[in-house]
């Protein structure tokens, strides 16, 4: 006995191309939510997944705060800046000055909280995206 099935390849890859083209927002959005709450994490003492390490205070600064190690929310302004729209994260300087300064290192020491390096997403935050990837295709499909 044989059974076999053929299939109609020029429906299957538009009914694929019809799929994709609906879970591709949310799924993104989730995807940058995901990123969103992983550089959130790079706040305070001890980051999530920081692609480099903070240098400490200086000692002016260090002694007007009581510490010397950096943490980028004294106030909390600059973490409240960070934002998802769609499928993008934001941080912006409109309304906290040094915000950009500190993720470049203009005048002040570079202090990255995005977990990219060299234009890459790092491996732990990777693997946080892709996983809320899956979990929202699960939930969609």
């Amino acid at each position: 006995m044989n059974i076999s099935y053929k299939f109609d390849e020029a429906k299957l890859e538009r009914d694929l191309e019809k799929t994709l083209a609906q879970v591709q927002d949310p799924v993104q959005e989730i995807m940058a939510k995901a990123f969103e709450d992983c550089t959130r994490a790079n706040f305070g003492m001890v980051g999530f997944e920081r692609p480099n390490d903070w240098p400490p205070l200086s000692p002016s600064y260090a002694l007007k705060v009581g510490r010397t190690y950096a943490t980028l929310q004294v106030t909390g302004a600059m973490k409240s800046q960070l934002r998802t729209e769609g499928n993008v994260v934001k941080l912006t300087d409109d309304e906290v000055s040094y915000a950009l300064r500190h993720e470049k290192g203009r005048g002040v020491p570079v202090r990255s909280i995005f977990p990219m390096l060299g234009g890459e997403c790092m491996p732990l935050t990777l693997a946080d995206v892709i996983r809320a990837a899956g979990m929202k295709l699960d939930q969609i499909l």
